[in-house]
């Protein structure tokens, strides 16, 4: 296979993609339908050329920076608690999970609204924001 070669097979409403970057990219989902479209590369030399890409690559490579975000934050900030009981490691992963969502959520209410971390008052602030266009489009 050369650069921008695609193999796809769908059945039903999975696909399954085998796509040739500079290795193989193995894909398979089941929100995207079997299209490509054509993205820039850049060469050794550095000029660019089009290439043909599946749709779920380019999903992908748009929106994977918040997971990576999430993933590089829970690594920096987490509790490992070795346990025996099983449930004990998934209850402190889970409380992680939400402790990074938290911080997450501050920082993008922090930066539209510009609120200091002293005048951050979640219970009063979190609530107008999240439920403003449900009043507005109720009254």
């Amino acid at each position: 296979m050369l650069c921008g070669d695609c193999h796809m097979r769908q059945k039903i409403n999975t696909t399954a993609v085998v796509w040739m970057d500079k290795k193989p990219v193995y894909v398979l989902s089941s929100a995207h339908q079997s299209t490509t479209m054509s993205v820039k590369r850049k060469n050794e030399d550095g000029s660019t050329t089009e290439v043909n890409c599946p749709t779920s690559v380019t999903e992908y490579n748009r929106y994977m920076s918040g997971i990576d975000l999430h993933d590089q934050l829970k690594c920096y900030y987490s509790y490992d608690c070795k346990s025996k009981r099983w449930w004990t490691t998934l209850f402190f992963h889970l409380l992680d999970i939400a402790v990074v969502n938290a911080y997450i959520l501050y920082r993008h209410c922090y930066k539209l609204h510009w609120y200091t971390p002293l005048k951050f008052k979640p219970d009063k602030q979190l609530g107008q924001l999240l439920f403003s266009d449900y009043v507005r489009t109720a009254s």
